[in-house]
């Protein structure tokens, strides 16, 4: 396999992870050589009853910047390693065609259909890849499943729309439902089971102070015509 990249960020996940032993899945959503993956059923889906779903186009081409001298050289054979860790583990993962999309799964899942996960592992390519990603991953994340993005400090000089600023976005955006549990190289966020309740903020008319008559003038009488 290529360089370790994956241990690091998983220092305490062990820790936080409290549903384990209890029937974990885990969706991985671009595995590339299944490094992640075979951490996570060598520590986490280790219960009779875990599993593992892969995602992932198998698209994966050299990152190039000026000059075009290739900074990044995946292998060529990028699949062939994944399937053999997959076989490694007695068939504990599914890894769907690459034409399925995260939006699709999302859709069934909103459609009524079974589908929904205790983990769901983003392996962040870019700013819109991580925003719409997380959007559809909460469809499918289960009441205090864990959300994981890769790559949040990945900002190497031949990216201009770095994973963060989609991290970033989702954060803000989902602030309600989500509690951010630890943000490094991997960014690890916990779907609350209820809405948080916000501080009432003040709203723009209640800035200002009314007229001095404390009439608002927009409801203020018409004046009389005289005849």
């Amino acid at each position: 396999m290529s360089e370790d990249t994956v241990m690091g960020g998983f220092v305490d996940w062990r820790d936080r992870a409290t549903f384990r032993n209890k029937g974990v899945h885990a969706l991985l959503v671009g595995a590339y050589e299944g490094r992640v993956l075979q951490w996570l059923l060598q520590n986490v889906l280790t219960g009779p009853k875990d599993s593992a779903t892969v995602l992932d186009p198998f698209d994966y081409k050299p990152c190039v910047y000026e000059l075009g001298r290739a900074v990044w050289n995946p292998p060529e054979d990028v699949r062939g390693t994944l399937q053999r860790v997959v076989a490694a583990h007695n068939g504990k993962t599914t890894v769907l065609p690459p034409e399925t999309s995260l939006a699709s799964l999302a859709s069934a899942a909103a459609g009524g259909e079974k589908v929904s996960f205790n983990i769901v592992y983003v392996d962040a390519r870019d700013s819109v890849h991580a925003l719409k990603s997380g959007v559809h991953a909460m469809r499918l994340l289960r009441p205090s499943g864990i959300l994981v993005f890769q790559n949040y400090v990945h900002n190497q000089e031949h990216d201009t729309n770095p994973p963060r600023v989609g991290i970033d976005a989702f954060l803000a955006t989902y602030v309600r439902y989500v509690r951010v549990l630890r943000n490094a190289f991997h960014t690890f966020v916990q779907k609350r089971t209820t809405a948080e309740a916000l501080p009432r903020r003040v709203c723009h008319a209640e800035t200002f102070p009314l007229p001095k008559d404390d009439e608002p003038r927009c409801q203020k009488s018409a004046p009389k015509i005289k005849k």
